[in-house]
């Protein structure tokens, strides 16, 4: 069903999987040291009405690492030439994370390229001044990952060291983890400590411009989402054509532990455009 293929973007590799043909395209952006086979849970439903798109974030599986440029702004110019050299109309978005926010910004760039964005638990408070909070959360593991994976270690010492990171991970899970973090490249994580990745960017400038839906999923914080109250309701004000939708019963990585409940949110989003 998935075909694997390349696409050099200014010289950079981006590598992607791409669905059967069909009416609507659908791109879907992974998060921080993801790659595109994080949504394969996901794309069998999906597929059966939209063209799928997943491409790997630089610095992120297959494609290209580019030290010195992993900023938003870059994840952004590819998302851009990507949609133009491949949706034959405008696209629906699906992000994850900090997918999502590179498919917000890209629908507020380029809005005659996007039909719509599905925007999953977003970090957005890293971009507010309330975001400590999320800071202090997620830097810290970011550290911690950042030191195992750009030293020289077996895998076998990466698996003890990932289990401690992971405590609640079980051995399919690391294994999985493992090859992931050999596809991605750590200079991104101090980008994102750093706070280079944004670059100054507020949710007000950030969702400044969308004018297509989006559909924002928030998922619970105490299960492990990222998106608070305040933050998610100041981000449904801001846009003129929001759908906000929390869900108790699922943590940041409901793409892997609901990718039913997912694929049926976003299925039914499709039916309101």
């Amino acid at each position: 069903m998935l075909t694997e293929k390349s696409l050099i973007v200014d010289s950079i590799t981006i590598h992607y999987a791409e669905g059967p043909s069909n009416d609507l395209p659908l791109v879907m952006i992974h998060g921080m040291t993801g790659y595109w086979k994080y949504f394969v849970p996901m794309m069998p439903s999906l597929a059966l009405r939209s063209h799928i798109f997943a491409p790997d974030l630089r610095g992120h599986g297959a494609s290209s690492r580019t030290p010195g440029a992993y900023s938003l702004a870059d994840d952004e110019r590819d998302l851009i030439a990507f949609l133009r050299a491949k949706a034959n109309k405008p696209a629906l978005l699906v992000g994850h994370s900090y997918g999502a926010i590179i498919a917000t910004a890209t629908a507020a760039s380029v809005p005659q390229l996007v039909r719509a964005v599905v925007a999953v638990d977003p970090p957005l408070p890293l971009l507010t001044k309330q975001g400590s909070w999320l800071a202090n959360a997620i830097f810290p593991y970011f550290r911690a990952l950042y030191s195992l994976l750009s030293q020289d270690h077996t895998d076998a010492d990466r698996m003890v060291k990932l289990a401690k990171l992971l405590p609640d991970a079980d051995a399919l899970t690391l294994h999985q983890r493992l090859q992931q973090f050999k596809r991605f490249d750590p200079e991104r994580l101090l980008w994102s400590i750093e706070r280079r990745v944004e670059a100054g960017r507020t949710v007000e400038t950030l969702v400044s411009g969308i004018t297509c839906p989006l559909l924002l999923i928030q998922c619970n914080p105490a299960l492990g989402g990222v998106l608070d109250d305040t933050t998610a309701c100041r981000t449904a004000e801001l846009l003129s054509n929001c759908i906000h939708l929390y869900r108790s019963d699922a943590g940041h990585d409901i793409p892997q532990q609901q990718p039913t409940a997912l694929a049926k949110m976003v299925t039914d989003f499709l039916e309101l455009l």
